[in-house]
């Protein structure tokens, strides 16, 4: 699987732009994920943890999100296959969520964050 959406109807298997991410605000609303996420392709997808950015001081600081226990975590996805003529891909993106964090408190506010 290929991580990074690429729509059924492209007609070669890349974007222009980055396709890693999908806002969940407006997922069923863009061209590029609606069909994934009417056609209910929707997926788990198990991390170990991922990075948040938030403004600390004017900086941005990552802050690593993990489970104190380190047992994985699950982020939700869309999914798409791509083909054309003898060729077939599956693609990926993850679910997120527009967020303004103004600093590292609401970031800090999850169980198990680290700093990165």
């Amino acid at each position: 699987m290929r991580w990074g959406l690429v729509p059924s109807w492209s007609k070669v298997p890349t974007t222009k732009y980055s396709t890693i991410n999908a806002v969940i605000q407006t997922v069923a609303e863009k061209r590029l994920c609606r069909g994934p996420w009417k056609g209910g392709r929707r997926r788990l997808i198990p991390v170990a943890g991922y990075d948040e950015w938030c403004l600390e001081d004017g900086v941005k600081q990552p802050f690593y999100i993990k489970a104190k226990d380190d047992s994985p975590l699950f982020l939700g996805g869309i999914w798409e296959t791509w083909s054309r003529d003898e060729t077939q891909m599956l693609s990926c993106s993850i679910l997120t969520r527009e967020r303004d964090c103004g600093d590292c408190a609401a970031a800090s506010s999850h169980a198990g964050d680290h700093p990165a």
